[in-house]
């Protein structure tokens, strides 16, 4: 009786043991081939509109372009500079990608969240139309 009591113990914490060891690769985000192309720092450089055929592209003249950096851990981090003196505000938030939608989220003062489709133009410019808006449209280009 001690012997299957004794084995049954041993059964049950080699079973405890094997079910607490996780990998260390249970914390890390895979991402497909579209949140792939996102990381990095995109830049706004245009605004556009399409009606038709017909497309209107203007660029914006600055030199503190506001940027979005899109980081392999979900997090993305926005600048924002204003017009003439380039002051900055900048915020810190999460991004998801669900096929070309794309989700940003940032919780600080006042939540916000932007739902986007993306078309990738290129591997380093994008078109963001907001969800439900296939006539405006704002120019990314990748900074790095």
């Amino acid at each position: 009786m001690k012997r299957k009591i004794s084995r049954l113990t041993m059964l049950i914490g080699v079973a405890l043991l094997s079910f607490n060891c996780s990998s260390d690769d249970n914390n890390s985000t895979t991402l497909n081939s579209n949140e792939e192309k996102m990381i990095g720092s995109w830049e706004v450089v245009a605004y556009g509109d399409v009606v038709g055929n017909n497309e209107t592209v203007s660029p914006i003249n600055t030199n503190c372009y506001n940027t979005y950096t899109f980081s392999s851990d979900k997090t993305v981090n926005y600048k924002n500079y204003y017009p003439g003196d380039c002051s900055l505000d900048e915020e810190n938030g999460i991004w998801n990608m669900e096929g070309l939608i794309l989700t940003r989220t940032f919780p600080e003062d006042v939540e916000l969240v932007m739902t986007d489709s993306i078309v990738f133009v290129s591997d380093t410019k994008i078109r963001v139309f907001q969800q439900g808006d296939n006539v405006s449209f704002t120019v990314y280009e990748k900074s790095n």
